[in-house]
């Protein structure tokens, strides 16, 4: 958070009886002062809901924040199971993939944190994920995808979930082939560089994040491509080979000739 770096949340006076709840009110009191421009933040309900605030924008669309203040295995898995619960079912107009995706890949990490003795939270957090994610339709996101299908498997194997999940967990999903993606100057006529544009209305910063040397690009996508391989996992890769320019004759005589 912006200018508590040296703050040690482990010494924050507790607020109605508890250190969470004061962690909670700190935080929203920080972070309500960076909604959109024309945007009011709302609080809904008390510091230790779903949704700490959310703020509903000019086209209808609504961000949502939350923070949770764990302290062990057990907390982080009650406080999951609670967090998706409520984000899916008490907001359901907070639809931004990114949330859903970022929700369920910590209940992973969640998950395989747990050990024997949180079981149970682990099955509910499990069963919940199982059936938000692979009831149809279902959201074709593969880092979503990819994080459910690591719980479930997970909880197969732990008998925490039967083993027919699997089926409903794979492949196919029934998901629409993607179309072309957009052109890098359709991104740059709709979200490139504009002058003296406000900066809460710009998308340049995003675009020259990933398009050109930003942190992102840098650091996510450049290695990600780097390390593409159109090999399976398990099959061996060839040896790499110095490869010399290799002179067809018989295209070089079809060129002569016409």
């Amino acid at each position: 958070m912006p200018g508590v770096s040296e703050l040690s949340f482990k010494t924050l006076r507790t607020w109605n009886g508890e250190q969470s709840r004061a962690f909670e009110e700190l935080s929203f009191q920080l972070l309500k002062d960076w909604v959109p421009a024309g945007t009011q933040a709302i609080r809904t309900g008390n510091p230790d809901g779903g949704v700490e605030w959310y703020a509903t924008l000019s086209d209808g669309t609504e961000w949502g924040w939350q923070v949770k203040h764990v302290e062990g295995i057990d907390a982080l898995l009650t406080a999951m199971t609670g967090s998706v619960e409520r984000v899916a079912k008490e907001r359901p107009d907070l639809d931004d993939p990114y949330i859903v995706q970022r929700v369920v890949v910590i209940a992973y990490g969640s998950v395989l944190r747990s050990s024997q003795e949180q079981a149970d939270q682990a099955k509910a957090l499990a069963e919940l994920v199982h059936s938000l994610v692979f009831t149809r339709p279902i959201r074709p996101d593969e880092l979503l995808l990819d994080a459910a299908r690591g719980i479930v498997r997970w909880a197969v194997a732990h008998e925490l979930l039967p083993a027919s999940t699997l089926g409903s967990s794979r492949r196919p999903y029934g998901l629409k082939v993607p179309g072309p993606p957009p052109l890098e100057a359709t991104i740059k006529a709709k979200y490139g560089w504009r002058k003296d544009q406000p900066a809460d209305e710009s998308y340049s910063s995003i675009d020259f994040s990933l398009m050109g040397m930003g942190d992102f690009a840098r650091y996510v996508v450049e290695p990600g491509v780097r390390q593409f391989s159109r090999y399976r996992i398990g099959q061996p890769y060839p040896e790499w080979q110095r490869r010399e320019p290799r002179f067809v004759k018989s295209r070089w005589q079809t060129l002569l000739l016409h």
